[in-house]
């Protein structure tokens, strides 16, 4: 739970002050937590039979399953064309899975990640002294989010494209809407930080919230305050003309309409990699060209995508919570 107000009591905080005193090897480099994020997802929608839930009627059965990522993605292309993306999907039960399935090397439990990572510790009521605070343990939620660029009153309004997503730093506030919890340096270079409000307004679409808790830190990693944004204030921190969130709102609908084309049927063994290049069509500041190919599934340089898209223990269960 979010508490109401501006946080205050926590100006001044070192958001840094416990990382020091973590042990060697929790300061370590380790592999890309998009495949374990995407695992616990899918062990947490077995256990709390989420499938089951959906066959008995408790539950609306969602278009796609993700990690909100996948949709910022998209929301952002027509404010950054240059930024290329892909990621993979694949459609059994009648929904589609996606997933990023990226694996490298990198820092993620460096100071500037722990730093933003403990305020969303302490905003969503963490102790500012809890010795124990891990971020591996970062707070995470599932939300069924709907997305449609149509107006009320379009025959499309009324039957939006449904979204079960996993994000982090959520929460509730006190009316029981949700937020979102982020730390930002407003002291790094514009161009950077048009970056972090592009993302930041992304963010709260692809989850539906009301608003986004922002925390600025400096460069010694001191929290200097604490200020809430609406998704329309995020936008005008953009310098975007007012129109711009209809291109975006439009080239996520069009996409979006287009995936599900890709598939027409069930298939767990057929997985497919959607990608854009970073080059719109030239002339064209709206049109940007995405790509579809299959995906060999059975190669060895892709079996890492099998495992972590649709492993097969998520497979079976999900069949067997439909039986």
């Amino acid at each position: 739970m979010v508490p109401d107000g501006y946080f205050e009591e926590y100006n001044g905080q070192n958001l840094s002050v416990l990382f020091e005193d973590k042990p060697e090897d929790m300061k370590k480099d380790y592999g890309d937590l998009r495949a374990i994020k995407q695992q616990c997802f899918y062990r947490f929608l077995l256990d709390s039979k989420y499938f089951e839930k959906i066959k008995e009627g408790k539950l609306v059965k969602p278009d796609f399953i993700t990690i909100k990522g996948r949709i910022t993605q998209m929301l952002e292309t027509p404010l950054d064309p240059s930024a290329a993306w892909k990621f993979h999907a694949v459609r059994f039960n009648d929904v589609i899975f996606l997933c990023n399935v990226e694996f490298r090397d990198r820092v993620s439990t460096n100071v500037w990640s722990y730093c933003g990572q403990f305020y969303e510790h302490l905003i969503t009521g963490g102790h500012p002294e809890e010795t124990h605070f891990d971020e591996h343990d970062e707070n995470h939620q599932v939300m069924e989010v709907t997305f449609s660029s149509a107006t009320e009153g379009d025959d499309e309004y009324n039957n939006p494209h449904r979204f079960l997503v996993l994000t982090e730093g959520g929460a509730q506030n006190s009316k029981d809407n949700q937020v979102i919890v982020r730390a930002y340096n407003p002291g790094t270079a514009k161009w950077k930080l048009v970056d972090k409000f592009r993302h930041f307004w992304a963010v709260t679409v692809a989850t539906s919230c009301e608003e986004m808790i922002l925390g600025h830190r400096d460069y010694n990693h001191i929290l200097r305050r604490t200020r809430r944004c609406t998704p329309d204030q995020l936008w005008m921190e953009l310098k975007q003309p007012p129109h711009g969130r209809e291109i975006c709102h439009e080239f996520t609908e069009r996409f979006l309409n287009w995936m599900k084309t890709k598939f027409p049927e069930n298939n767990p063994s057929r997985v497919k990699e959607f990608f854009y290049s970073g080059k719109s069509v030239q002339g064209k500041h709206d049109c940007f060209s995405v790509s579809c190919k299959d995906v060999d599934i059975d190669a060895e340089e892709n079996a890492l995508i099998k495992e972590v898209l649709d492993p097969q223990w998520f497979v079976d269960g999900v069949q067997k919570q439909q039986q």
